[in-house]
């Protein structure tokens, strides 16, 4: 499977979980209404774990976060770092777009629009720009802290006085991808029961699919206010991804 179809599949499934529990959450007539942030951060880091398992590569990053990590510290190029974003992008809005189709009785029964937005993308408790983009920054350098040591192994001495070239050890996914998909399930929703009060999302996929999706799907209040807080969902991550790079290269690399 290649680098985008990858990334396309992992990040649909991804994205159509979490959606479907937030809708379930947020919309009105369902079984799942009052549900509390627990269980949503709870649903979200399965989510990371089935688009893991369901990508079918053991490299898949399902995040362009942790794509931004990978190209940062020479893992992936420029060309592979395209692919897998835009796989995500896509695999993103199709993924929102599938959570509607599964909820279609409940939007019109829905009158709260902050509600029906909530189903595609998260909202922070006290609107507070600047708190948003530090919880996605802050949650997004963590757990792509974790993915690097996941995905890309670190780098060995050479073994033997004649070899001038360093090897990479492999890395757990490729040894052990089931285990590494619980371990980044395990520490997706671990930090967003951590800031999602704050509206982070930690995936800047999720963040524009997530608002395209609701721009242009009928659904009470299409359109309304749909990419506000934009900015800080695609900004704070990445300005994570480089921290995370950073700090891997001290501890790891």
């Amino acid at each position: 499977m290649s680098t985008m179809a990858g990334e396309f599949a992992g990040t649909l499934i991804l994205v159509f979980v979490g959606c479907c529990a937030c809708a379930n959450a947020s919309l009105s007539r369902t079984a799942g209404g009052g549900m509390g942030w627990g269980a949503l951060a709870a649903a979200w880091g399965a989510a990371v774990a089935a688009g893991m398992v369901a990508s079918m590569s053991r490299g898949s990053h399902l995040n362009p976060a942790v794509s931004l990590a990978m190209w940062s510290v020479g893992r992936i190029d420029g060309a592979q770092l395209g692919a897998a974003v835009a796989g995500q992008l896509l695999g993103a809005a199709a993924g929102a777009a599938l959570a509607w189709l599964s909820f279609l009785p409940s939007w019109p029964r829905t009158d709260d629009r902050a509600a029906v937005r909530a189903a595609f993308v998260p909202a922070p408790a006290v609107r507070a720009p600047l708190s948003t983009f530090l919880a996605e920054a802050i949650g997004s350098a963590v757990f792509a802290l974790v993915m690097l040591r996941l995905l890309a192994g670190r780098t060995v001495e050479p073994a033997a006085a004649g070899d001038l070239n360093p090897t990479i050890a492999t890395p757990l996914a490729a040894v052990d991808p089931l285990s590494a998909a619980l371990v980044a399930g395990a520490v997706f929703a671990a930090v967003m029961l951590g800031v999602g009060g704050a509206g982070a999302a930690l995936h800047p996929a999720h963040a524009v699919g997530g608002r395209l999706a609701h721009a242009v799907l009928p659904v009470p209040g299409r359109g309304m206010g749909s990419f506000s807080g934009l900015g800080a969902a695609v900004i704070g991550p990445c300005v994570g991804a480089f921290v995370a790079a950073a700090a891997w290269r001290a501890l790891v690399g």
